[in-house]
This record gives structure tokens, C-alpha cells and sequence, in this order.
């Protein structure tokens, strides 16, 4: 993971926009490593990690306040 922040240096717009992949608008950026999500910003000329999430938690919930995850599915991997 740490390759990949700072490859960010050079190319950081390496990463897709959220707001073209979910249409939700942000300035947040993305970037997928070893089974997790970063989520950075680019302020001038400073990349900004704000938050990495494993791909098993719903960072859609977290970041944005959307359910992705059915209370079926809660209740069936929750106990």
C-alpha cells in the first residue's frame, strides 16, 4: 500500500473520481490496494489520504450515509 500512496506524488490523479464512478458529487478520489479502498483528495499540491476502508465494509454508509447492505444480509453475517 505504501508503493501506491506514494506513487500518488506523480500521478495523482492515478485513482478514478467517486463522483463519475457513483455519481455522488465530492472531490474525493479512489485508489483499490490489496483488498482495500482509499479515498484521497488533491488540495493544490498536496494528495490527501482521508480514509481507507477494507473491501468487506460499507464505505458507501460510512462516507455518504447510502445503505448498500440489506438488513437481510446484517442479520444473516451480523451473528
Amino acid at each position: 500500500m505504501t508503493k501506491a500512496f506514494r506513487d500518488l506524488q506523480k500521478f495523482e490523479s492515478k485513482g478514478p473520481s467517486v463522483e463519475n464512478i457513483i455519481g455522488i458529487p465530492c472531490d474525493y478520489r479512489m485508489l483499490y490496494v490489496q483488498h482495500n479502498y482509499a479515498f484521497y483528495r488533491i488540495e493544490g499540491d498536496v494528495v490527501r489520504i482521508t480514509d481507507i476502508f477494507n473491501e468487506r465494509e460499507d464505505f458507501m454508509w460510512k462516507l455518504f450515509g447510502i445503505q448498500t447492505i440489506t438488513q437481510e444480509s446484517e442479520d444473516y453475517w451480523g451473528e
